[in-house]
């Protein structure tokens, strides 16, 4: 079941004839399901060697370690991953051998694979960088089994690079993307923050809704912004998902739930769904219906003052017009005649 050669202190290079006795050998082995391979120098002929010998073996883990390989060889080593049966392999260790962009596009027809049941993979102390990082992070969008990488001594990995597994992990872009991560990878070992989120277990969707409700809430607030412009017949799913308060990590997650609810139908702009007029509605319609009737009440008021104002001006004309009238007439009857 298990076939293992190891270099010990030194990488040593077996002779051609020996490796394709070895292979001839591999191929014939029943029930083999480990193979660690190990300071034991691997160049191109050897790998192709392998890889047919392994074509078809169910095997659960394969280790190649310690050996330098150049680029033709990181193109026959993508080739011995293409050529792998997927259905039982849960660990791949390709250590400390140079493994690089080759490498990596063979290792992401595993990842895709939807049979593939790889649950770790090791790629520390190789010449991973940003190239490789996008090709494996491209595979992993859809992937469901592997839950830990490895990419540690891997300088050529910048800061890019290390943004797109945060990506590929808790893409925040929008609720959908969030909810379409990648939410079986839980630890990538040499990223600066290895666990790039820090949530509960459970099924997929649970640590979707986790996610998203970890967005929303923010530093201070529940952000509802996201919902407002959402379509009316999205509604019942939006509020199935903040009714159900199992993916909410609040010591008081009942009225954290209910405070969701209460900001997505106070604020979402649905006028087709709220037909009718809330108590609320109701109560400043009211107001405003009085305080109109009053500002009428007061114009009428004002136009009437306007009118006794323009009534007792006239009068007040006519009485100086009479005075004035009355004034002359007693000049006149004092003079002497």
């Amino acid at each position: 079941r298990r076939f293992k050669i190891n270099g010990n202190d030194h990488t040593v290079r077996l002779a051609l004839d020996d490796w394709r006795c070895i292979t001839q050998y591999l191929s014939r082995a029943p029930s083999l399901s480990h193979i660690d391979i190990n300071r034991v120098r691997l160049g191109g002929e050897e790998i192709d060697l392998l890889a047919s010998a392994l074509k078809g073996e169910k095997l659960k883990t394969l280790a190649l370690t310690g050996f330098h390989m150049g680029d033709d060889e990181n193109d026959s080593l993508g080739n011995l991953f293409d050529s792998m049966n997927v259905a039982k392999l849960e660990t791949i260790d390709l250590v400390g051998c140079g493994a690089g962009i080759g490498a990596c596009r063979g290792l992401s027809n595993i990842l895709r694979n939807k049979e593939s049941k790889l649950e770790i993979l090791n790629l520390d102390n190789n010449s991973i960088d940003d190239n490789c990082v996008e090709v494996l992070c491209q595979s992993l969008a859809k992937n469901t089994s592997l839950e830990v990488l490895h990419v540690e001594d891997n300088e050529d990995i910048t800061a890019a690079g290390w943004a797109l597994f945060e990506k590929l992990v808790y893409d925040t872009s929008s609720l959908e993307n969030i909810y379409l991560s990648n939410h079986t990878l839980r630890h990538v070992a040499g990223h600066p923050r290895p666990i790039l989120y820090h949530g509960r277990g459970g099924n997929l969707a649970t640590i979707g809704r986790d996610k998203i409700y970890h967005v929303l809430s923010g530093p201070t607030d529940f952000n509802i912004e996201p919902f407002v412009d959402f379509d009316v017949k999205m509604m019942p799913y939006i509020l199935e998902f903040f009714g159900n308060n199992d993916h909410m990590e609040l010591e008081n997650a009942y009225q954290s739930r209910g405070s969701c609810l209460y900001l997505i139908v106070q604020r979402w702009n649905m006028p087709e769904l709220f037909g009718f007029p809330s108590a609320e509605n109701v109560r400043l319609s009211a107001q405003m219906n009085e305080l109109e009737k009053q500002n009428l009440d007061l114009l009428r008021e004002m136009e009437q003052l306007r009118s006794e104002n323009f009534r007792l001006t006239s009068e007040n004309d006519l009485l100086k017009s009479e005075n004035l009238s009355l004034n002359g007439r007693n000049q006149t009857s004092k003079r002497p005649r």
